[in-house]
């Protein structure tokens, strides 16, 4: 992709989170940042279930926040994926489609013909979530220690080496 397409999308993405989330959307109600304390909520759950984030108390948390249309989102996704699969002794990866329905997020998810195969996303269809951590920009990365507290918050996509360092870092931090 060129240079003058990529900013093309960015300015369109932009563009569109704008005119989905209104500003008051955008509105700091929850300071989300290291050290503090990360807000609980409940969220639906493409398999059917809800979690809420209390009920993951006890072990790290990857909270990961995406959408289907997300270039970044989805070229990170099958790295997310793999954690949740593959590390779900050490860490619970809590992964949440932002804005996008049950019906959206499970058929994307369904067409991977398996690279997905046990991954189950959370969907945030009406924004609460969303709202309650401040999402302004996609994809947004938060890790929580066992105990409820933000250790590290990234905007933007990680790179599969810098994500596995952040996920052995939450992990041996949890010991």
């Amino acid at each position: 992709m060129r240079k003058t397409d990529f900013r093309r999308v960015a300015v369109f993405v932009c563009a569109a989170i704008m005119l989905v989330f209104p500003a008051s959307v955008f509105a700091q109600k929850t300071k989300i940042s290291k050290g503090n304390a990360a807000p609980d909520f409940s969220v639906k759950m493409t398999d059917g279930a809800e979690i809420s984030l209390s009920d993951l108390r006890g072990k790290p948390v990857l909270l990961h926040f995406w959408a289907t249309w997300c270039p970044p989102c989805v070229r990170e996704l099958p790295h997310i994926a793999g954690i949740a699969a593959d590390r779900s002794d050490d860490i619970a990866v809590l992964a949440i489609s932002v804005g996008e329905t049950k019906e959206t997020v499970r058929e994307y998810i369904d067409s991977k013909d398996g690279d997905f195969a046990s991954f189950v996303s959370g969907y945030d269809d009406d924004g609460a979530v969303s709202r309650l951590y401040n999402v302004t920009a996609i994809p947004y990365t938060i890790f929580i220690s066992p105990d409820g507290i933000i250790t590290e918050v990234q905007t933007g996509a990680y790179t599969p080496d810098r994500l596995k360092i952040s996920v052995d870092k939450a992990v041996r931090n949890a010991r």
